[in-house]
């Protein structure tokens, strides 16, 4: 017997979509499309001189466009952009002499913005509880189009605003949040590629709130620890984002740098290790930033930062998106108690340091399907994980349809999903033994490979579903739902299908 769990849910965007949103190619040019901004202050009225910014990005590494403007007396601005972007972000925030009103945070925005059509929406901007200012280690201001997450409603304890000028602002903190309860505040860099000086890397500070809902009042810390206080200036806090500590670069066997291919993105991510080698995720680490990602540069370079001085193995986690050649890969370094670093764990180096990462040869290269198709599926996310601990060791994106990545000896699962990872799955296994893919099996079925090359898909479905709302009697167009089966006819347990 099938029991079938239904849960209506609010789908919740997760930080990686904010800074991988993924969407389908865009066509081709054929003319411009015109966005159409009204901003409206916390009194409802028309608000001028706000600055408005639009970043239009591409899913191929091609680099992003960024257009800006002000209000105008009415309160409206006009921004022209190309129809053949893949993803838009809007940033709206009012005039830097403005004390009143909000920076606008993402859940302010009732109407996302379309690719590829005009479109106009209007902004209700907030009231300004709380003034800040991000800085970098200098103490100049940083550039603008920088990320600043912060509990905007008791619901959305990370929502996250986008600066569309330099210069403090205002944001809008929640008014009925937990006393007691640590919150998180943090500047972040949204995407290397619209920043001038790639160099900066995100800080959490943490927030506490005391007193009754619609009366409370906030203490800001230095760190998620909530132990050193951070004063305001002239009523204004200053966030500082901090430099890398390593300065990364792929490179070839022979120690060349290596440059993505055309059309090839990645990221790599740090995270510090435990003694049998999974992912260290203890509070310790966690508040002491002893972890790090960042996007790939076209060069192949990029900025990392591990905060805490914490000792011990480290692992990298490169994922390549794009490519059926250029792998994605693992690899590690250590840290030691004072700070520095070291390839082999031997012999130690002040930051910053120089994290040179060989690109080996891939020995799983491969494409996924649309099920019961030929057609690439452009949507796809492989987690792979040690068949024996469970443990992830990586994770692809297959923006193209095609992968490779170089895996250790050993065997992995393979999960294989459409969606971002929310569709359905499929669970590949992958035996490794000496550098080679010796077996990939589904199910039962052991899979071959086409000039060294292994086609992979996610299931049919089998099972439709539709909902409606018992009240207004319309069909749900967001639900999550859970499919399991009686393990035991009827016993009451329950489990995974």
């Amino acid at each position: 017997m099938i029991r079938i769990q239904l849960i209506r849910s609010v789908i919740l965007s997760l930080l990686a979509a904010i800074i991988f949103p993924i969407s389908l190619a865009s066509p081709a040019h054929a003319a411009d499309i015109i966005k159409t901004i009204t901003v409206n202050g916390s009194d409802g009225a028309p608000l001028a001189g706000a600055s408005v910014l639009i970043i239009a990005g591409y899913d191929d590494g091609t680099t992003s466009l960024v257009r800006s403007t002000t209000s105008n007396a009415s309160g409206v601005a006009t921004l022209t952009l190309p129809d053949t972007t893949d993803y838009l972000r809007l940033a709206v925030e009012p005039a830097i002499g403005d004390l009143t009103n909000a920076i606008m945070a993402q859940s302010d925005l009732s109407t996302d913005l379309t690719t590829g059509t005009s479109q106009a929406i209007t902004v209700a901007l907030r009231q300004a509880n709380m003034r800040v200012q991000i800085k970098n280690q200098s103490g100049a201001d940083v550039e603008k189009a920088m990320a600043f997450f912060h509990p905007s409603t008791a619901n959305n304890s990370k929502d996250m605003a986008i600066t569309a000028r330099t210069g403090s602002f205002g944001i809008a903190l929640a008014q009925n949040l937990t006393p007691g309860t640590g919150y998180h505040l943090a500047p972040y860099p949204l995407q290397a590629d619209l920043y001038l000086d790639q160099s900066l890397f995100y800080r959490d500070y943490g927030l506490k709130v005391s007193g009754s809902e619609n009366a409370q009042s906030y203490s800001v810390f230095t760190s998620l620890s909530y132990t050193t206080p951070l004063d305001p200036v002239g009523g204004v806090y200053t966030f500082t984002m901090r430099s890398g500590n390593i300065a990364g670069q792929l490179v070839n066997s022979g120690g060349t740098n290596l440059a993505l291919p055309t059309g090839v993105t990645g990221s790599v991510e740090v995270r510090k290790l435990t003694t049998d080698g999974n992912i260290d995720y203890s509070e310790a680490v966690t508040n002491a930033g002893a972890y790090s990602w960042r996007e790939i540069n076209p060069d192949g370079s990029f900025p990392l930062r591990i905060d805490g001085q914490i000792a011990g193995r480290y692992g990298v986690k490169v994922n390549i998106f794009g490519s059926q050649t250029f792998p994605s890969f693992t690899s590690i370094f250590w840290q030691d108690s004072e700070g520095k670093f070291s390839r082999d764990g031997i012999t130690f180096t002040s930051a910053p340091f120089a994290l040179n990462l060989t690109v080996p040869t891939a020995n799983f290269q491969g494409k996924v399907v649309l099920p019961g198709t030929s057609t690439l599926d452009t949507t796809t996310i492989i987690d792979i994980n040690n068949h024996d601990t469970g443990q992830q060791v990586n994770w692809l994106r297959a923006p193209t349809g095609e992968f490779a990545t170089s895996l250790r000896n050993g065997i992995y699962d393979l999960r294989v999903s459409t969606g971002f990872g929310s569709g359905l799955t499929n669970k590949y296994v992958a035996t490794i033994e000496g550098n080679v893919l010796t077996s990939l099996v589904l199910g039962s079925v052991t899979q071959s490979d086409v000039d060294g090359i292994f086609t992979l898909t996610t299931p049919l479905a089998n099972l439709k579903i539709s909902l409606t709302d018992s009240v207004s009697s319309q069909a749900l167009t967001e639900f999550n739902f859970d499919v399991l089966k009686d393990l035991c006819s009827g016993c009451g347990k329950l489990g995974n299908v």
